[in-house]
């Protein structure tokens, strides 16, 4: 039976999908031997639903919480076998791991009570497991977790106190720090904030005291002091000078590295010496230790953090943390090394801007510092998720940089040649891909392998996307003569023209989507050059409109809108006309509300708005549309663009437009008067749009005729004419 469940605990592991289809089966089968007469098969069987809390969340804790939570409590009471009994506290962990507060909440009494009780344990293994899971219930509970502050934060304090010092007690010190600053986040500073100075000075001093370079404490030392600077937000600044020259040495250390021959059949790759992990760098093979790796990786992502925390109280570290971190987007020996430097490049732009324009001269120096090394990582990245990382960072950073980067003409260009670089290299790899795929028998594992490095390529054309849209609207024609050139020397297509080619129809959906939001984008920033492009893809924004795929379909209609409102006398040439068919085909489908839905909807109302009001030519029954529009306003699925909409429904009615009133007889006064009611006191409509509904409620109620409003109003809900009384008012 023992042997059984651990092979069901790897099985799991290994055949999710076989498993998955018969999960409540298995999880059945391992909580029945929960009761099991010997304890090693209770241990397996806490073991094994662990495992599965891990390998099947968060879908296990959705739909199960309520058979296996109760088992666990239970089993927490075995204390004839402490190994069982600090096993369910340990699979706790797991649990939560994957829970919603929601799902957590109502077990949180009982399963602290008990926690509490194995706190008090004189088994150390029982008591680390006891505070972890304790830890990991705070991190899913969130908020929730306040009622049980004050019994746990000075017990966990008391512990830190006491156990100074003592060397076996120093991994029990150290998740004390982990629980109690998970805590800390998860109450927020209001309640923490009155323990938090305490808490750092044992922190500070523990750090001072000195740690061997063995010492578990260090690890949970520099994520407790991420956790309470996100926590205490500015209130941390005061803490830095103590905090930051420890981590700033762990992140500056070299580790140590072994240059070996690389083996001929590869199988260095099997072979990794003790403490060490090797890679392979041309015709060789390095070993890193790692142990010193993971520290510095550890520090990096801390420093990190606290940029993006601590904001402008952030700026007396700026210099010294970008000289540590531009070269670190090069570390080839460290993905997360990598990433935490490209995170934090942005987040160092943001707190020099945040001096305002007398640290302009600061934004510029710095950004002339870290872009063009970002862009040499980004070309050199080897690992698609860091590229990730690096492209989303590099958006980052034109946007915070602002102003400053429109001087930098050359930078921009050059981004646009590293977009297309990226572009080349992830069409080689899906053709790779492809070609494998073609010339052998791929298993299951195979496959799924093949599809997870595909999302991961779908995910870096996303980021590129966001960049092109940052680049554009930043540099305008500048980086639109780019976007026509770059590529052409790599002898690719231009740019502009490897976007033209993901439109075509035997494209996946992720590829059609981005295409078009990277022509919406060109076509709003680009200037003429830009605009130009409309007449060229709005027929196939027309024909994706009605396209299977809900997000191609988002992204077509807003496109036509994007054409209607920028492209001028070019949307008639290009049949404007056209695109009124398949934008009511999406509003009218009787499936246009639904969750999958409904962003589409929203947009292919926002385009029709855009049209009424720049193209009305257009429209040959502008009557009709405006009903349509008002009938299904307002939107609330895709908040960005319902305050694009909103605004443009408040022009029209402001410049009197017939339509939208309902001609002489006001028909459409009710829907008006309703929309109006809906978007007041709402995040719907931009804040400076609000007035001006109030303005247009009393403009109506003292030009049109008693008669007509009185039928109206008698239409709106009570709801609806409260809000409408107290815009009079």
């Amino acid at each position: 039976r023992h042997a059984g469940l651990l092979a069901i605990s790897q099985i799991g592991e290994g055949c999710d999908s076989q498993i998955e289809n018969q999960l409540g089966a298995v999880v059945s089968m391992a909580l029945q031997k929960f009761g099991d007469p010997h304890p090693r098969v209770r241990w397996a069987a806490i073991n094994c639903v662990g495992q599965m809390c891990t390998d099947f969340g968060p879908r296990i804790q959705r739909e199960f919480h309520a058979q296996i939570l109760p088992l666990l409590i239970g089993a927490m009471d075995d204390s004839g076998v402490p190994r069982v009994q600090s096993h369910a506290a340990a699979a706790v962990i797991n649990f939560c791991d994957e829970a919603t507060e929601e799902i957590i909440a109502p077990y949180m009494e009982t399963l602290l009570g008990k926690l509490l009780l194995l706190l008090q344990s004189s088994r150390r293994i029982t008591q680390e497991q006891a505070v972890t899971a304790v830890a990991a219930i705070a991190d899913a509970a969130s908020a929730s977790f306040s009622p049980y502050y004050d019994v746990f934060m000075p017990l966990l304090k008391k512990v830190l106190s006491i156990s100074a010092g003592r060397q076996e007690l120093r991994r029990l010190r150290g998740k004390v720090m982990e629980c109690i600053s998970l805590i800390g986040l998860s109450v927020g500073r209001q309640k923490f904030g009155q323990d938090a100075a305490q808490v750092m000075d044992i922190l500070v001093r523990t750090q001072g005291r000195g740690l061997d370079a063995d010492d578990p404490q260090s690890f949970y030392l520099m994520q407790a002091y991420a956790r309470i600077c996100r926590c205490l937000e500015e209130e941390f600044v005061p803490w830095l000078p103590y905090v930051m020259p420890g981590l700033i040495d762990a992140a500056k250390q070299t580790p140590e590295i072994e240059v070996l021959d690389a083996l001929e059949d590869d199988s260095y790759e099997d072979q990794e010496l003790e403490g060490m992990e090797t890679i392979k760098v041309g015709d060789k093979r390095i070993g890193i230790k790692t142990a010193g790796l993971e520290d510095k990786a550890t520090a990096v992502g801390m420093i990190a953090c606290f940029v993006a925390a601590l904001g402008g109280g952030f700026l007396p570290y700026v210099e010294m943390t970008a000289e540590l971190m531009v070269p670190l987007l090069k570390f080839f020996y460290h993905d997360e090394c990598r990433s935490s430097a490209a995170a934090c490049c942005p987040d160092l732009v943001k707190c020099v801007a945040a001096q305002g324009e007398g640290a302009i001269s600061q934004v510029k120096q710095l950004v002339s510092f870290m872009y063009p090394q970002m862009l040499d990582a980004i070309v050199n990245e080897p690992d698609v998720e860091v590229t990730v990382v690096m492209v989303e960072a590099l958006r980052d950073v034109v946007d915070a940089a602002g102003p400053v980067m429109r001087e930098m003409n050359d930078m921009l260009q050059r981004s646009v040649f590293v977009v297309a670089e990226v572009l080349r290299d992830r069409e080689e790899r899906k053709a790779e891909r492809k070609e494998q795929a073609q010339l052998q028998d791929w298993d299951e594992e195979e496959k799924k392998g093949a599809e997870v490095e595909g999302m991961k390529d779908d995910e870096l054309l996303d980021r590129i996307a966001d960049v092109m849209e940052s680049l554009l609207r930043v540099g305008g024609s500048v980086v639109m003569v780019a976007f026509e050139s770059a590529g052409t020397k790599m002898g690719i297509p231009a740019l502009v023209q490897t976007f033209a080619n993901m439109l075509a129809a035997e494209r996946p959906p992720e590829e059609r989507r981005v295409a078009l939001c990277v022509f919406c984008d060109l076509i709003e920033h680009g200037g003429p050059e830009g605009v130009a492009y409309a007449e060229r893809v709005l027929p196939a924004m027309q024909m994706y409109a009605t396209d299977e795929d809900a997000e191609v379909r988002q992204a077509a209609a807003f496109g036509i809108g994007s054409c209607a409102q920028y492209s001028g006398d070019i949307f008639v040439r290009a049949g404007g006309e056209g695109v009124l068919a398949p934008l009511g085909a999406v509003v009218s489908a009787p499936n246009c509300r639904s969750e999958e839905n409904q962003y589409a909807t929203d947009n292919a109302i926002s385009a029709l708005i855009k049209m009424l009001e720049f193209q009305p030519t257009c429209i040959p029954d502008a009557n009709t549309v405006a009903q349509v529009v008002l009938a299904y306003l307002p939107l609330k699925a895709d908040l960005t663009e319902a305050k694009v909409a909103h605004a443009g429904l408040i022009r029209l009615i402001e410049r009197g437009d017939q339509s939208m009133l309902g001609g002489p007889e006001f028909k459409n006064l009710f829907n008006v008067l309703r929309v109006f009611a809906e978007l007041l006191g709402t995040e719907l409509v931009a804040q400076e749009v609000m007035p001006r509904i109030v303005a247009l409620v009393k403009s109506l109620h003292s030009q049109i005729p008693a008669d007509k409003l009185q039928v109206a109003s008698s239409q709106l809900t009570e709801a609806h004419r409260a809000k409408i009384h107290s815009a009079l008012a």
